[in-house]
């Protein structure tokens, strides 16, 4: 289940090698994941934390793969509404892990939202 998982956070699947099965399941290993976890869906998920999202202070860039079958795309629009003073930046052909599937894009994204709010 778990690899298949891993298959679907990417838009292109020939990422989805063995190395990254293991790169992606690195949290899985740390100590109380399993009741983290647990207590975050217990606690109603993302939903838990929405109201809080508008106290949000510092400029914040949300990076998000078009093709996300993990999380889908809904949850993107949501937070830009949410969080204030934020940029939403859209990757195409990518899917749950922008940072992975393109890394040089998503460093280009971090590096201008950090010089845009330092200028």
């Amino acid at each position: 289940m778990r690899q298949q998982i891993g298959r679907a956070a990417y838009f292109d699947k020939t990422l989805a090698t063995l190395d990254a099965y293991y790169c992606g399941a690195l949290h899985l290993k740390q100590p109380s994941w399993s009741k983290a976890l647990i207590a975050f869906t217990k606690g109603g998920g993302y939903g838990s934390f929405a109201e809080r999202l508008s106290q949000l202070q510092p400029p914040t860039l949300i990076t998000w793969g078009r093709n996300d079958q993990i999380l889908g795309t809904q949850a993107a629009i949501q937070f830009q509404a949410l969080i204030p003073n934020n940029r939403l930046v859209w990757f195409d052909h990518c899917g749950h892990v922008p940072h992975l599937e393109k890394p040089q894009d998503t460093a280009r994204e971090i590096l201008s939202f950090s010089n845009s709010k330092n200028s």
